[in-house]
């Protein structure tokens, strides 16, 4: 092979390995992906990580006699990381002909679906949430949570809505209101309250909807005007987050600004990406491959309330 013919090819291949990684690196760029919002966020070292949810440290109390010790409730449960991966190929004569432009916003949709993919786990979580367990052994939406001296705790409620088909902006105020009511009043292994009384505005509740009820939730909290007689009184309306995942008739509260959020996220290996193939004769084509580690997990059900529409 003549010198300049390999000077091209290694030039053609350096060109090409670049436009295929900055399109796919404007893609990540441009995603915003919504999972830090309600997942707490850990860096993972292995194939595994054990988390220990310990007790509520206790309270101030009157110091009458000696001191007093409280031993620290145990709970161990493990989360184990999965391996994800994702590429598409591309041509080698597109390349060869100079007609990668159609593969530039391929790549950058890549890099947006990678970004997102935890959102995705996370909707999974709050779907199956009442079906799978939690650190205290119970489903993490169950009508019984205790643990020490908590008491039994719900954070799966029902609400009433007269109609079969979308439920009204009025009924959504009074549900989103019994679900607030309920999340602050839930108590620690210790007795006490895991939301503290507050002065200022409870502005980090977070409700995620079906996209078809996204209007009349939105108008739950956003309408000036209503009929006579209609109240929009609201204490501190919820972010709302609408969604066409979620499909059932149900929505989910999640107070998202506390330091344990509902979910845990686990990132063991960040996005990485490779081409391969460009000198294999017995394929067309050169492949763009990406692939992470990580997966998500139940953490926090007291700052997470799941409500059915009966």
């Amino acid at each position: 092979m003549a010198l300049g013919t390999a000077r091209s090819i290694t030039n053609s291949r350096s060109l090409t390995k670049t436009f295929l990684n900055n399109h796919f690196d404007r893609g990540l760029e441009r995603a915003k992906p919504f999972y830090p919002e309600i997942a707490t966020i850990v860096q993972s070292t292995g194939a595994d990580e054990e988390y220990g949810g310990l007790g509520s440290v206790p309270g101030m109390r009157e110091w009458i006699g000696d001191r007093q010790f409280d031993t620290l409730r145990g709970a161990n449960f493990t989360i184990a990381n999965r391996h994800f991966e994702s590429g598409v190929e591309v041509l080698k004569t597109d390349i060869e002909d100079g007609r990668l432009v159609k593969y530039g916003s391929i790549l950058e949709e890549l890099g947006v679906e990678a970004m997102h993919h935890p959102d995705e786990l996370m909707f999974e979580l709050a779907i199956a949430g009442e079906s799978q367990t939690c650190f205290d052994g119970q489903f993490f939406f169950d009508t019984d949570h205790v643990w020490g001296d908590s008491g039994s705790q719900s954070n799966d409620l029902t609400s009433a809505a007269a109609a079969t088909t979308i439920p009204v902006a009025a009924e959504y105020r009074t549900a989103y209101h019994a679900a607030r009511a309920a999340m602050l009043g839930f108590k620690r292994d210790n007795g006490k309250l895991f939301h503290r009384p507050t002065l200022a505005p409870i502005s980090d509740m977070l409700m995620l909807v079906p996209a078809t009820h996204e209007e009349q939730a939105r108008k739950a909290f956003d309408q000036p005007y209503l009929a006579s007689g209609e109240s929009n009184f609201t204490m501190e309306a919820p972010r709302i987050l609408a969604s066409p995942y979620l499909t059932a008739d149900k929505f989910y509260l999640f107070r998202i600004g506390q330091p344990l959020k509902p979910f845990v996220f686990q990132a063991r290996q960040a996005l990485k990406r490779q081409t391969k193939g460009w000198d294999d004769q017995e394929t067309k084509f050169v492949k763009f491959m990406v692939d992470a580690r990580y997966n998500a997990g139940f953490l926090a059900w007291w700052n997470a309330v799941v409500t059915t529409w009966t």
